[in-house]
């Protein structure tokens, strides 16, 4: 929590700049809470919290979740994920004196930064575009579906180098990835629309899957296992058909929440469908570290 320039030095503005500002936003929260008697009033300093905030952190805030949103000690430890604090890596052994030559400067461990990003693990959260209602991701039967619950989502890893999103969970196999697939079946409800209907489901290393729906080729290509992360966090398909110009994920809320299985609808402008905004719920994938 910091002041703007143009500010009292006693209003609290967080702007989500970096790790620094998020704990003294923390610690200014506290102070204030303290000296107003409210320091164990939870509803008194989450709404303290939620004026409080501008630029990228109220953009941040108000995509959480209601459950994070209401709960300050879980507002404190997203905060604290969302802008954590930027720290010089520990230097290593002393070296020699002597230069090491390219080739065995490759081969030290301070060399690969990047296998310490890939070995971060994420929930992927829901963030319903239309709706305040947040969730995040479990596998129903190998298909990838909503849940409330956070004990029951999965985690994953993304390899930037081949884009693929892995499932850490311990009871899913070493190499279980995250693609979509293009279906052949017609749903009834859905035979009206054009475009295709797609599917979120499990792989294993080999591409295999088990679900149950048939898998067809678009433009040469049946299913799309790349994933790129954007600034935001937010998941995105790598589409590698020509034929794909548009994905869109939802939900088919006609069905039961614990029934129901990430869809995506694809080649279509969901600006001049006729499905119904009631029934389709259109989200994006984001996510969020564990």
């Amino acid at each position: 929590m910091s002041a703007h320039p143009s500010s009292s030095n006693s209003e609290l503005i967080f702007y989500g700049t970096d790790g620094i500002e998020a704990e003294e936003f923390i610690r200014s929260v506290k102070k204030a809470a303290r000296a107003a008697s409210k320091l164990r009033d939870n509803d008194w300093i989450v709404d303290e919290v939620s004026v409080a905030l501008a630029g990228d952190a109220l953009r941040w805030y108000i995509d959480l979740d209601e459950e994070t949103q209401s709960d300050w000690v879980r507002l404190q430890r997203a905060i604290v994920r969302q802008y954590p604090r930027k720290v010089a890596p520990i230097p290593g052994p002393s070296e020699p004196a002597t230069i090491p030559t390219p080739a065995a400067a490759i081969s030290h461990p301070l060399a690969a930064p990047v296998a310490t990003v890939t070995e971060k693990r994420f929930y992927i959260r829901i963030a319903f575009r239309h709706r305040t209602r947040s969730a995040y991701v479990t596998i129903r039967d190998g298909y990838l579906a909503p849940t409330s619950s956070r004990s029951e989502a999965i985690q994953v890893r993304h390899d930037p180098e081949t884009e693929r999103l892995f499932v850490t969970n311990k009871n899913y196999t070493n190499g279980t990835s995250i693609a979509l697939s293009y279906s052949s079946r017609s749903l009834k409800s859905w035979k009206l629309f054009a475009g295709c209907v797609a599917w979120l489901h499990t792989i294993d290393e080999s591409g295999a899957t088990q679900v149950t729906s048939p898998i067809v080729s678009l433009d040469g290509v049946s299913s799309l296992s790349s994933w790129k992360v954007k600034n935001d966090c937010v998941l995105q398909l790598n589409s590698q058909a020509s034929a794909v110009r548009t994905i869109d994920l939802f939900v088919d809320s006609d069905i039961a929440e614990t029934k129901q299985v990430i869809l995506a609808f694809l080649n279509y402008p969901i600006s001049q469908s006729n499905i119904s905004p009631q029934r389709m719920e259109l989200l994006n994938l984001k996510l969020e570290e564990v």
